[in-house]
């Protein structure tokens, strides 16, 4: 049986942009919650560690920002190293989160 934190870490990947959004918002809030923050980070994590899409790696991302501007929530610096590819976008967002990554962003072209 599943329990409440894996269905709204399955819910990041439903369609329905609107659940994903409300589901952002709820693992937000357990991230600022002392008594679910511990297992809500390690979920997320591990989520985060097995995207391959950059928009599945943001999305994730947007979960700790979240957490961090509207419930005091502090990265931790194991995020950066949960990223298995990282991007402008996702350096970007971790650099907001105050959190530096020393994985280069490689194969850019100018064009």
């Amino acid at each position: 049986m599943m329990d409440d934190l894996s269905i709204l870490i399955a819910r990041l990947g439903w369609p329905s942009t609107a659940t994903r959004w409300w589901t952002m918002q709820e693992l937000a809030a357990r991230l600022g919650e002392q008594v679910s923050k511990a297992a809500t980070e390690a979920s997320l994590l591990e989520f985060l560690s097995s995207r391959k899409l950059e928009a599945e790696v943001v999305e994730a991302l947007c979960v700790f920002w979240i957490a961090a501007q509207m419930h005091r929530y502090e990265a931790n610096p194991k995020l950066a190293q949960s990223i298995p590819k990282p991007s402008i976008l996702s350096t970007l967002l971790l650099e907001i989160l105050g959190l530096w990554t020393d994985v280069p962003i490689t194969g850019l072209e100018e064009v």
